[in-house]
């Protein structure tokens, strides 16, 4: 018995994949042997830790890692929104500083936050406090409910009810151009704004209508059919797609006076309200109307 994290599946594998140094840990010496031959045959240099538990806590102190710097992102961005500042702009100009990364500010997907909930738990286990790792999940899950509180800035600001109002959601999968619903929070939203009588409307190029319909979403055929009506237009997954949205046409087929709210970083903020619509954008502090 063995093992070895390992993020990459096999239909995103790469020849530079044979370079990056492994991490292997195994439960006695017998195994330690195999596992270093196979996983010798496919790459250039192996990191062989003390035992099993070592390596999973390299997985896990990763992702936490991650977690915390999205958290630390998030926050930021909430920041910017009351400060007038476009978090977007800050980070490009922060990643030419040296020893500076700036995560995009997100709603965390259900997957990306197994690792604070495990390591969480354990932590309760053998009576250790954490502070920062619960204070990152926190701001991490108050994510999903700040995109509600932005749709219904967006929407009063247009002089449109929450009630009754027709939100269209424009993204179901868990990550940009993946065709993957496991771990999204698309249907968590769903439920939210249903509960607070939004008629809500799906819809993700990567899936087909039958798909959407069969994992409970209420989808349209088109993005047309989805936009047409709308109050508020709600991006939550940055699909190459949504990149491209013709905005004047979306004018055009969404109710007059209608709104965008972006949490993907998909859509051009001066553009949104040079077509007239109201916006608001995750961490993006420049919006006028």
């Amino acid at each position: 018995m063995a093992y070895s994290p390992h993020d990459a599946g096999s239909e995103i594998l790469t020849p530079d994949s044979a370079t990056y140094k492994t991490v292997v840990g195994a439960i006695d010496e017998q195994s330690l042997k195999i596992i270093c031959l196979i996983l010798g045959t496919i790459t250039k240099e192996l990191h062989v830790a003390r035992d099993m538990k070592t390596v999973e806590a390299v997985r896990l102190f990763r992702d936490l890692y991650q977690n915390v710097n999205i958290s630390l992102a998030n926050e930021f961005a909430r920041y910017c929104e009351k400060a007038g500042i476009d978090f977007v702009e800050v980070q490009r100009a922060a990643s030419e500083q040296l020893h500076c990364y700036l995560p995009t500010p997100r709603v965390v997907t259900k997957d990306k936050m197994k690792a604070l909930h495990l390591v969480l738990d354990e932590a309760e286990a053998v009576n250790t406090k954490l502070p920062l790792l619960m204070l990152a999940r926190e701001t991490n899950e108050e994510m999903v409910r700040h995109t509600l509180r932005l749709v219904r800035d967006a929407l009063r600001a247009c002089d449109k009810p929450l009630r009754r109002a027709k939100v269209s959601i424009l993204g179901v999968s868990c990550q940009p151009n993946v065709k993957e619903f496991r771990g999204s929070v698309t249907k968590k939203l769903v439920r939210m704004m249903n509960r607070k009588g939004m008629l809500v409307r799906v819809y993700d190029p990567l899936f087909s209508f039958e798909e959407l319909i069969g994992m409970r979403y209420p989808a349209e055929r088109t993005l047309q059919e989805t936009i047409e009506g709308a109050d508020c237009l709600l991006v939550t997954v940055g699909h190459d797609r949504f990149k491209r949205l013709p905005l004047r046409k979306v004018k055009v087929l969404a109710k007059k006076g209608a709104a965008i709210v972006d949490m993907a970083h998909v859509i051009n903020p001066v553009k949104a309200e040079g077509e007239g619509f109201v916006y608001r954008g995750v961490g993006r502090g420049i919006w006028t109307k």
